[in-house]
């Protein structure tokens, strides 16, 4: 695998067509149809999902060939995604910037997958990473990632892959790496999941690098519980990712995880069928354990705070609220967390962030208007600016999707979002910057301003 900042083809000679009769009168790049009419010729309807200017000499074009659909030609550009079914034609070719009639075709590709959304992930001069998803559920599938040599015109191969999931950041001494490669005594580490195996990378002066040897043994023996989780083989925990499990007492169906410094209080996780599901918090008595419910938004709390939900439906709804804890961070004797819930089929809830005081043995609770809709992946305290960080999500029938990063200032209750394309998995700050694992790649804050970093396949698939 090989580290991406973020910022198809068979060899043909040039040609020039005119301009054909087609169904969708706004297509422009009618020199790509004699292509699309060597593989299939009763194909008429075209349009241009992606372009990109390359260099003076090239650019980057994207064409779905199909059966029409109503509308499609008066669909604004560039299209954020489109379907792909299964007897259409995805068209790839280099035009000549200043003389967009001389054509090079670089593929033309069938669906071979029935059905699916697909978006343009990033192209540049050299490839192009295609996502995909299941039908209109959203669920993630594979991606394609074509290789192209600019300069001879020609594919130079494909990839299918998932995307690399940054779940875990954690700060690790490494005694062996000389001093000129050390920011102190701590390295900023990444663990990711590539489907194949957990991947490392580390925070380098310029960017992250992967790491390979006992260096990596090491940091994936410190979050052991981790990558039993990647692998299938322990609880799986998700969007809890960033805090170790310690169980003061364990049976077949209820975990506790220690939040205050006497050890009085836990939260309860229920561990049925190889998951663990936050329940309450738990305080330890000469009794036994109390329980300390969490608590539900009302309907009416709903209704004010997410009129939107009853407007999407044209009705008023009696939704089922079903909130649970979702991500935490112990600070102090205080158990930070951030609310989760599904958000579909009758069910909803009010997002939200808060803490369990043992002193009080309550919960306190916010929910600023730009947290209400999204549930949390992830959630930070300290940082840049002192704030909460939570990373937001909604969780419908179907796939997940992100809703970015959230900056909420506790002091005056003001909020600001940065656009993250990708679900939050993991926060933590570094160096003056923050720095965001998600579900691909690595997103980096700096002076207010983001970078997205990706762990793609070379041409060999490494």
């Amino acid at each position: 695998m090989r580290l991406v900042l973020i910022s198809f083809l068979l060899l043909t000679a040039p040609v020039f067509v005119h301009a054909q009769a087609i169904p969708n009168p706004n297509f422009r790049e009618t020199a790509v149809i004699p292509y699309f009419h060597k593989v299939n010729p009763d194909i008429v309807s075209f349009q241009t999902f992606y372009k990109k200017v390359l260099d003076e000499q090239y650019t980057l074009l994207l064409i779905r060939g199909g059966a029409p659909i109503p509308g499609w030609d008066s669909v604004s550009f560039p299209m954020q995604h489109f379907w792909w079914n299964q007897d259409d034609l995805l068209g790839l070719f280099l035009a000549e910037t200043a003389n967009p009639d001389r054509i090079w075709e670089l593929a033309v590709l069938k669906s071979n997958y029935g059905t699916s959304v697909v978006g343009v992930d990033r192209a540049d001069s050299s490839s192009i990473v295609l996502w995909r998803t299941v039908s209109d559920y959203g669920i993630r599938a594979e991606w394609l990632k074509l290789f192209f040599d600019i300069r001879s015109q020609r594919l130079l191969g494909k990839v299918r892959y998932s995307p690399v999931a940054v779940g875990k950041i954690v700060w690790r001494s490494w005694r062996s790496v000389p001093m000129a490669r050390r920011e102190g005594r701590l390295r900023q580490y990444f663990v990711g999941n590539s489907g194949k195996k957990p991947l490392v990378a580390v925070w380098e002066r310029t960017g992250p690098a992967l790491v390979t040897g006992a260096e990596e043994q090491e940091v994936l023996a410190h979050v052991a519980d981790y990558v039993q989780q990647l692998q299938g083989t322990g609880p799986s925990a998700p969007y809890v990712q960033e805090s170790a499990y310690r169980t003061d007492h364990r049976d077949a169906s209820v975990i506790f995880l220690p939040i205050d410094s006497a050890g009085k209080f836990f939260v309860s996780f229920g561990a049925s069928q190889g998951s663990r599901a936050t329940v309450d918090v738990a305080e330890r008595t000469e009794e036994g354990y109390k329980l300390y419910p969490f608590p539900q938004s009302s309907l009416e709390e709903h209704r004010r705070a997410r009129p939107e939900r009853d407007e999407q439906q044209g009705r008023v709804m009696d939704w089922t609220i079903e909130e649970r804890i979702g991500p935490y961070q112990i600070v102090g004797d205080r158990f930070w967390f951030g609310k989760t819930f599904y958000d579909g089929e009758g069910y909803s809830g009010v997002g939200g962030v808060g803490y369990f005081d043992p002193e009080q043995k309550k919960y306190v609770i916010f929910s600023p208007p730009a947290l209400a809709p999204w549930s949390s992946s992830a959630l930070f305290l300290g940082g840049p600016g002192d704030a909460v960080w939570i990373g937001l999500v909604r969780n419908p029938e179907g796939g997940d999707y992100s809703g970015g990063l959230l900056r909420y200032e506790l002091a005056t209750g003001s909020t600001k979002k940065y656009d993250l394309r990708e679900i939050v998995l993991a926060i933590k700050p570094w160096g003056g910057a923050l720095f965001a694992g998600t579900s691909n790649g690595i997103y980096v804050l700096r002076n207010d301003q983001l970078q997205h970093f990706v762990i793609e396949p070379g041409l060999d698939g490494e």
